[in-house]
């Protein structure tokens, strides 16, 4: 899924303009009054947040492939349910590799 940078905020200075991220659920919520909404979807306006000292993600930036495999192994009912393939699981190795380098500069930030 591609995410879209809607807002600045100096802990997201690294991420780039869109961002494919893994989102499991389909939940979302609306932000407390003063956070900085950084990144939205087409689904979700609420994707990443900054409040205060806290951050907000409404994606999983951490998977890898091997756990998106590990996932839809265990959930591979509630996957045909929703109607959601193999090939929406799918995606290339550099994106990995990419958002593991984002999440370390968005801590190194945080600490």
């Amino acid at each position: 899924m591609d995410v879209f940078k809607v807002g600045e905020h100096e802990l997201f200075q690294e991420f780039p303009s869109t961002l494919k991220v893994f989102q499991w659920h389909g939940d979302t919520f609306g932000l407390p009054k003063g956070a900085v909404r950084v990144y939205a979807s087409e689904k979700y306006e609420n994707q990443a947040f900054v409040y205060g000292k806290a951050v907000g993600l409404q994606f999983h930036i951490e998977v890898d492939q091997s756990m998106v495999k590990e996932w839809a192994e265990l959930y591979r009912d509630k996957l045909q349910e929703e109607k959601v393939g193999e090939d929406m699981l799918r995606v290339e190795d550099w994106v990995y590799e990419r958002n593991y380098r984002l999440i370390e500069s968005l801590l190194r930030r945080l600490i």
